[in-house]
């Protein structure tokens, strides 16, 4: 089951890019693609380097989330 929730985060990111259209999205469309290019080779690398990719996802997540409020 844990094997597969890596494809299935993947899932969720590129339907939260492509459910609506604007300039915030297109970061979600190419971090989904990047993971799923370097995918599986992702997965063999150490901890540490999985972990980095994963922080910078989170980090595009909190400054989309202040851009939003700081536009509204």
């Amino acid at each position: 089951m844990f094997s597969y929730l890596f494809w299935f985060v993947l899932t969720i990111i590129f339907i939260t890019g492509t459910t609506r259209i604007s300039i915030f999205c297109m970061g979600y469309l190419v971090a989904c693609f990047y993971f799923l290019i370097f995918g599986g080779e992702l997965l063999l690398k150490p901890i540490k380097s999985i972990l980095h990719y994963w922080d910078f996802l989170i980090a595009y997540n909190v400054f989309v989330i202040t851009m939003k409020n700081i536009l509204s």
